[in-house]
């Protein structure tokens, strides 16, 4: 009854297909030309297979030595494995210009190597607290005392983070180690300070900060705002610090008063040290520091003597320009606290060696401008300058303009005066900036041409004149700076000459020439003439108490031009610098008990001298005095005497020991005590006695101070030179000391949960990775080797059984060992040429490679099984393996030419570490190819041997049957395996079958679309480590890059205005924080250059203006003091600020005007812009030296002071002088921050949207410079996604036209070829689409994979091709047979496979579990299921017809002929 329903299925299945047949009648036709040329190439592959056979069948022994053996010598390349475990190295796309630029960048900025630290608030605790932030301090503490001991060939020793750290200002040995901290916003932020405390000289970066500690300076609760943020959070250098670097999940609500933004919600801080480079530590040397005694020693505000001269300003050299912090300075400009211009600034601008500072620092002559100006203080007097005004404002290196007419006479004047215009502009001036501007212009070119003069002429004008001249008054008020004046008028007559002096010492006399003397001797320190000169005056000025003399002070006060000649600093400086030359000038106070001893003897000093000089003339005329005379003059003296006037001062013209003429003196001495002629000898009978003194006993020391506690801030350097290998060692091994001790360091906070991340963190996992799970290989291997003894156990005993056996099969996979070690060693000897070993080559290699080379195993016992069924009874071991290659060399040679290409088009990816692992599995394809057609077949031979000796009645008897016969006996079997496969045959069941691969297709591809993008640090890392920790609240919480748009190629000094133009243009891409703006070299030059051409050493002839795009801020306010002046009504701040905006330096200075043709169209372009609305003067323009002084003074500028240094680390220069001697750029970069790039799509945005922005860029399209945006981690590790999705597609195009092509000559038949290639498409979609459905992400190892698959998919469909297009039969029957014959191997395989990669699920690494485990066990799945269910029922609808010609039985009869 079965037999007669199958024959009945069988019958109905066939009628359905007479359509089919009809449809392929003509292709039949058609094919059977081509089928010529195509049984040509299947003759040549089945030619190929039986020659390999026969070879290796009659010499088995020799061909499974000879193999092994090679196998063995090529698996000692093993040695020779290098892994690389430099994430970039590996998993930066390199087919764009990405790697290119950041070798660029590498080898340019690579200098420091980072270490980071995220807090996280523990369950019920905050980050915005007193709390948390002691035991971040704690934290920080413990972090730079940790010490490692060294012990190396150059350099043992104890070693800390201050002897390795990166200093992005590296001026001296002792300055700050570069560091990322939320402590940096406090007082505590001096963890980065080698020597911490002992480190005085740059504490004071942050002791005018804030004590968290101490609640009455901050409350958290209160003042931790966005506005105490932005304003204190600074790094040593006050450079502003991002807010998203240090705080991440930050939310704010507005404070009680309304008037800043409280601290809400703090969901992480971040800590970023770091650490110089191996390269440049090796350039450098290991830095200690031993700090020593250095005394008590008592300094001004630059740490200089308190009684230092200009003659001597080396004390500066070592002064901190970031020291002004102290006092609340900000270096940007703007508003300045009190402390800042009356503690610092004021004391400063009349130091001695102020100038000396501005020469030696360019930066404090950039900072000190600014903030000068912003205090309202006039600029450091920088001696004569050479620089001369023009009358549009610019300053040129010839003497003073005189292209005025000033000698207009009054009529010329008046008509001038007169103008509409001016009086117009002049009658508005409170009301508009513009007029005060235009008013002020022409007033100062009217006073130019002595206009203001002209009221005092004697003409009828007078009165009008007077009256306008008033009004001159009033518009120097209104227009000028505090300090100036119009020119003075030469009609008025000068000062009356002072009175004939008297007797006695005039200070008001004296005045003028020892202010004449006192400013030559400071114009020219180095004019000792001019230094004796001024100080012969002083010492008497001095001396006489001159400062506290009234006259003196009334005459300061109403000039105050003269308040050097009360100044006590000047006092002080003076008596300093005169007493390096023995000259003694008196330091005192006017409030002074010897003050008061000086007025007294002063009083009586005229008496004194008038009555004792008439008696000493009178003894040199040869007279003899009175007795009145002598009384008088004795009295007087006695009176001096009992004053101790002698005592004043050794040489204050008060009688004390001084010589008046050669011939007579007024010696108190002499007068009182000469023998025979003094008073006690000629009165002394008399009764007069002489009070008595004493000068000559100095005064008594003060008390010692009792005993002092040492104070070690002298530091004492040392540097130890290592070379690149020992400076790796010591960094690593510092690194490895804080990793396994912070733990434990941590272990008790209670307010804060630590993370961290080292420089070495991300290697050591990437090593930890690639070494090879031995026991997971071994596990894996195990299982494969109890599978196939489980599916070959029926061929254990060879009696009874059937071929093979377990034991050939426990021997291939040994084989698939060392053929895997062989072409690992193999892949060895080529890294030198770059293929370079990694994690994903040892932890998934093995595995792969065993699955593969199984599959060949399956595929080969198979065919051996059914050639010793058909065989002849009494056919050999020999002639049966020979049978069996005819089909199974062919099919495994098919597959490893197409599996070997697929792999070979992994190459085409971008990623280094996918590329090569792609080529590495390539070449195990062909050392498993190698073992599959030589040792395989040889372990069978043996096996075969084995069971035809024990059991030759079971070799089949088939061998030499009729064409009729076999015809018979292959229905037979095609029946057989209907009724084995159950209801293949069926319509019903085969539509099914179509229906379930098309419903699985469709949910396969709906998520094609929903396929994230993207690898995560997460991803990558283990779950159990530290860095997954890490991983987790960096994605959650820092999503802030810190860019560097880098330019080469370009010559940087006639292209300033493009390069600030484009760091204008940059701050609008995406997410680029616009606030922040950039911090760039050429705003340092341009802030250095400006200075001095306001302090008029450098003359604005020889610059150029820069407009600053970005900084239209507060920083560049001119207006800010002004306001917050709440002394002033806001009429006095417009109008002040009218001033100060119009006189602002060194913007232009002049509008043109109608009576001046020489101003031009620029004096009214480069000024300051006034806005009425808040009344804010903002002045963007800046100067830099023009092209050909710009590199003549480089140099300079890098090597003065801070900005220098930060500017250095900003650019490379040339290393030798070029060809015109001065330092040239080349290259630069600019840094910007980049926010809020959580996601891969806003991340994708930014790359894109930035380098338009520089493409478009004129720095580009008209300098045709090479400019590049880039950061390590959001661009070079990011670049493969850009065009990911498009790589993908085109490599699985690719790869799939090619195995379109690779097949063709393999299985017969262009038709077959095509249903091939449409189900290796089909697998190809859905293992796309089933990327999103077990939630990977696409990335360079999946999209490799993918094509990979390519290959693996032909495994699956072409064995099963190959045995359909070989069957006899209907459509169904020969889809029947082909599954009965391969499916079994085709599983087999697949299960294999699976059992090969099953240990990766226990690998340690969840990336290999789910990037491979998970993929490759997706793949076997998907091509199990097309290769079982989808092909078999696509080929039982339109698969091609019986082949005309069978090459294969072709072979086998020639063997046959051969064997009889």
């Amino acid at each position: 009854e079965r037999e007669f329903l199958n024959r009945i299925v069988l019958h109905w299945s066939s009628s359905s297909q007479f359509a089919g047949e009809s449809a392929f009648a003509e292709e039949r036709e058609r094919q059977t030309e081509r089928k010529k040329e195509m049984f040509s190439l299947e003759r040549a592959l089945i030619g190929f297979a039986a020659a390999v056979g026969d070879s290796v069948s009659r010499r088995p022994a020799m061909h499974v030595v000879g193999s092994l053996v090679a196998f063995g010598l090529l698996a000692v390349g093993i040695l020779l494995v290098e892994v690389e475990s430099d994430v970039f190295k590996l998993w930066v796309d390199d087919s764009t210009n990405i790697k290119e630029q950041m070798d660029h960048y590498d080898d340019a900025y690579g200098f420091a190597r980072v270490q980071s630290i995220i807090l996280t608030a523990k369950e019920n605790k905050t980050l915005a607290s007193k709390e948390a932030f002691e035991e971040m301090e704690a934290l920080e503490k413990w972090f730079v005392s940790v010490e490692y001991d060294h012990v190396g060939e150059q350099y043992s020793g104890k070693v800390k983070y201050e002897n390795l750290c990166y200093k992005v200002v590296d001026t001296t040995d002792e300055t700050p180690c570069f560091h990322f901290t939320p402590l940096d916003c406090f007082k505590q932020g001096m963890q980065s300070l080698p020597g911490l405390t002992n480190n005085t000289k740059y504490t004071q970066s942050y002791t005018s900060r804030a004590d968290f500690s101490d609640e009455s300076q901050f409350d958290f609760g209160t003042d931790f705002t966005k506005a105490f943020i932005d304003d204190s959070c600074k790094e040593w250098y006050n450079l502003p610090t991002p807010l998203k670097m240090i705080f991440g999940g930050t939310e704010f609500v507005e404070n009680d008063e309304g008037d800043s933004a409280v601290v809400s919600s703090l969901g992480a801080m971040r800590n970023v040290f770091a650490t110089r480079t191996a390269e440049k530590l090796a350039e450098r040397g290991v830095l200690t520091t031993e700090w020593l005694d250095s005394g008590d020693v008592e300094t001004d505000i630059l740490g200089c003597p308190l009684d230092v001269t200009a003659a001597d300003c080396s004390c500066v050299d070592s002064f901190a320009i970031t020291s002004v912090a102290a006092y609340g300075c900000s270096p940007n400009g703007g508003s300045q606290p009190a402390t800042c211009c009356d503690d610092f600034m004021e004391p400063f601008s009349t130091h001695p060696c102020a100038r000396y500072l501005y020469q030696r620092n360019p930066s404090a002559s950039a900072i000190g401008s600014l903030i000068l100006t912003s205090c309202g203080l006039p600029a450091i007097d920088m001696g004569t300058s050479d620089c001369h005004l023009q009358p549009d404002g610019v300053t040129k290196y010839q003497q003073p303009y005189t292209g005025y007419d000033t000698t207009k006479t009054a009529e010329e004047c008046q008509v001038i005066m007169s103008d509409a215009e001016l009086t117009a502009a002049c009658d508005d001036f409170e009301n508009s900036y513009e007029n005060a501007t235009k008013c002020c212009a022409m007033v100062y070119d009217a006073s130019k041409q002595m206009c203001h003069c002209r009221y005092l002429d004697t003409t009828p004008e007078q009165a009008y004149f007077s009256t306008f001249g008033k009004n001159f008054e009033t518009y120097a008020g209104k227009c000028l700076k505090d300090d100036e004046s119009y020119e003075a008028c030469p009609l008025v007559p000068p000062p009356p000459s002072p009175p004939p002096p008297g007797e006695g010492y005039s200070c008001i006399g004296s005045l003028n020439d020892y202010l004449t003397a006192l400013q030559l001797a400071m114009a020219d320190p180095s004019n000792q003439a001019n230094g004796l000169a001024m100080c012969t005056l002083a010492q008497a000025y001095y001396g006489n108490y001159c400062m506290c003399d009234a006259n003196v002070i009334q005459a300061v006060t109403a000039n105050p031009a003269l308040a050097s000649a009360t100044s006590d600093l000047i006092n002080q400086g003076v008596a300093s610098s005169c007493g390096t030359v023995n000259i003694a000038v008196r330091a005192h106070a006017c409030a002074s008990t010897q003050k008061t001893q000086h007025d007294t003897c002063a009083s009586n000093y005229d008496d004194y001298r008038t009555k004792c000089l008439t008696v000493l003339g009178t003894v040199a005329a040869g007279g003899t005095p009175t007795a009145v005379e002598l009384s008088n003059c004795c009295n007087a003296a006695n009176v001096m005497a009992a004053d101790a006037c002698p005592c004043v001062n050794v040489d204050d013209g008060y009688g004390v020991d001084r010589s008046i003429s050669s011939t007579s003196d007024i010696r108190l001495s002499f007068i009182l005590n000469a023998p025979g002629q003094g008073c006690v000898d000629v009165l002394g009978s008399a009764g007069f006695t002489a009070n008595t003194y004493t000068c000559t006993s100095p005064p008594s020391p003060p008390p010692s101070p009792p005993p002092r506690d040492p104070t070690y801030t002298l530091p004492r350097h040392v540097r130890h030179p290592v070379d690149e290998s020992e400076a790796e060692s010591i960094l690593e091994g510092w690194e490895k000391a804080w990793l396994d001790g912070i733990e434990e360091a941590t272990k008790d906070f209670e307010h804060i949960d630590v993370t961290w991340f080292a420089a070495r963190s991300l290697e050591d996992v990437i090593t930890d990775a690639s070494r090879s799970a031995y026991g997971f290989i071994a596990i894996g291997y195990a299982l494969v080797v109890v599978f196939c003894f489980v599916f070959f156990i029926e061929g254990l005993f060879a009696q009874r059984g059937k071929p093979p056996g377990p034991v050939p099969a426990i021997l291939a996979t040994i084989v698939c060992i060392l053929s895997t070690a062989a072409s690992l060693g193999f892949a060895a000897f080529y890294v030198e040429a770059g293929l370079k070993f990694n994690a994903i080559t040892l932890q998934v290699v093995p595995f792969l490679a065993l699955g593969l080379g199984m599959n060949d195993y399956f595929v080969f016992a198979k065919y051996v099984g059914i050639s010793h069924a058909e065989s002849p009874k009494g056919s050999s071991a020999q002639y049966i393996i020979r049978k069996a290659y005819r089909k199974a060399g062919a099919s495994i040679t098919a597959s490893s030419v197409t599996n070997f290409a697929a792999f070979c088009l992994g190459a085409i990816t971008p990623i280094p570490a996918v590329r090569a692992f792609s080529i590495q599995v390539a070449m195990t394809v062909v050392c498993n190819y190698i073992a599959a057609v030589v040792i395989f077949p040889c372990l069978l031979l043996f096996d075969l041997q084995r069971h035809v000796n024990a059991n030759p009645d079971a070799v089949g008897n088939r061998g030499h049957s009729t064409k009729k016969e076999e015809s018979n006996s292959k229905d037979a079997d095609s029946s057989s395996c209907v009724r084995c496969l159950g209801a293949l045959a069926s319509f019903i069941f085969r539509l099914a079958c179509v229906l379930l691969s098309a419903g699985f297709f469709v949910f396969c591809a709906v998520g094609i679309d929903k396929v994230k993008l993207g690898l995560d640090l997460q991803d990558v890392v283990p779950s159990y480590s530290y860095i997954y920790d890490y991983a987790l609240n960096t994605r959650d919480y820092f999503a802030t890059y810190q860019v560097s748009l880098v330019s080469t190629g370009v010559n940087f000094a006639t292209t300033t205005k493009n390069q600030a133009l484009l760091e204008h243009d940059f701050v609008t891409a995406p997410n680029v924080d616009a606030d922040y703006g950039s911090v760039n070299y050429l705003r340092y030059f341009a802030d250095e250059t400006t200075g001095k051409v306001s302090g008029g050493e450098v003359c604005g002839e020889d610059v150029v203006w820069l407009y600053d795009y970005i900084n239209l801020d507060e920083s560049l306010e001119e207006c800010a003091s002004i306001n917050s002046d709440l002394t002033l009504t806001s009429s006095e701040q417009k109008l002040k600020c009218f001033r100060t905006c119009m006189n602002a330096e060194p913007q232009m200075a002049y509008a043109p005007t109608t009576h001046n043709p020489n101003v031009t169209e620029a004096s009214q372009m480069y000024r300051c812009s006034y806005n009425a609305t808040n009344n804010h003067c903002v002045c963007p323009w800046r100067q830099v030296y023009k092209p050909s002084l710009y590199n003549q003074n480089l140099q300079t500028f890098l090597d003065g002071g801070e900005r220098g240094q930060i500017s250095q680390t900003l650019m490379v220069t040339n290393s030798t002088p070029t060809d015109v001697g001065y330092t040239t750029i080349s290259n630069v970069r600019a840094i910007f921050y980049v926010e809020d790039v959580f996601t891969l799509e806003d991340k994708l945005n930014h790359i894109r949207n930035a380098r338009k922005i520089v493409e478009n860029s004129k720095l580009v399209t008209e300098d045709g410079a090479t400019v590049y945006p880039f950061d390590y981690s959001l661009y070079a590790l990011n670049e493969q996604y850009l065009n990911i999705e498009k790589n993908t597609i085109r490599g699985l195009g690719i790869s799939v036209a090619i195995s379109f092509v690779v097949m063709y000559p393999f299985v017969t038949s262009l038709w077959l070829d095509v249903i091939l290639t449409f189900v290796i498409a089909v697998i190809q979609i859905e293992l796309y689409g089933l990327i999103h459905w077990i939630e990977l992400k696409l990335n360079a190892v999946t999209m490799v994979n993918l094509i990979m698959t390519v290959g693996i998919s032909i495994e699956f469909v072409i064995h099963e091709a190959r045995a359909f297009a070989e069957a006899k039969g209907t459509r169904p029957q020969r889809a029947a047979q082909a599954l009965s014959e391969m499916g079994p191997a085709i599983f087999a395989s697949a299960f294999t496979t699976f059992l090969a990669i099953l240990p990766i699920v226990g690998a340690d690494y969840e990336y290999f579990q789910m990037y491979f485990f998970r993929m490759y066990a997706m793949i076997l799945f998907v091509g199990l299921f097309n290769s079982l269910v989808t092909l078999p029922a696509i080929l039982s609808f339109i698969g091609p017809p019986e082949l005309i010609e069978d090459a294969v039985h072709d072979s086998e009869v020639k063997l046959d002929e051969e064997m009889v």
